[in-house]
């Protein structure tokens, strides 16, 4: 199956590999061709995501073999695919609709946990990340006549760690002080 995903052109959406058909058990589909039983095959559409997947996990093995097992002459395939030839990490932008927030909020109150609802409702009004919220936003570091906060370590695009100033909305101050100390 890897061989198919390697040269998948980056902008053909509907790329396709073959697989053994399974029935609603999950067992493998025979048919009886004559005195024998046949395996079924069926051709699976594929996205441009799902090939970066599998070059990077057919990547990472071959660095694996290189460097943990010493296999020093090992080449890594992948690297022999043309950049132009790999896929694009796709940036995701999803978007509550409807009642999905009122029913989001609803559970998260529902929940064991709970700052739930107040930590899903900050991370949408400051658009920080969970960790960011839950470890890295500390008391000292907010200031609400500034209406700012510190962020000490956030991870940035480059890999690196840093500090970061992130505004806070009237409604990120009014949750925070909701929040007990």
């Amino acid at each position: 199956m890897i061989p198919q995903l390697w040269f998948a052109p980056a902008h053909n959406l509907k790329a396709q590999v073959r697989r053994k058909k399974r029935d609603g058990d999950g067992r493998i589909v025979r048919v009886k061709e004559g005195r024998r039983l046949v395996v079924q095959f069926e051709e699976i559409r594929i996205g441009e995501k799902t090939v970066l997947n599998e070059l990077m996990r057919l990547s990472a093995v071959f660095v694996f073999a290189r460097v943990e097992l010493g296999m020093q002459g090992l080449r890594n395939p992948v690297e022999d695919v043309p950049v132009k030839d790999k896929p694009k990490r796709r940036e995701r932008t999803r978007r509550l609709r409807g009642d999905e927030e009122t029913r989001l909020l609803a559970a998260c109150r529902e929940s064991r946990c709970a700052p739930l609802a107040a930590i899903v409702e900050l991370a949408w009004e400051t658009a920080c990340r969970r960790v960011e919220i839950v470890e890295l936003l500390r008391w000292e570091d907010i200031n609400f006549d500034r209406k700012t906060a510190v962020l000490r370590g956030t991870k940035s695009s480059d890999g690196s760690y840093r500090e970061r100033t992130i505004g806070l909305s009237s409604r990120a101050i009014e949750i925070l002080r909701e929040l007990p100390a």
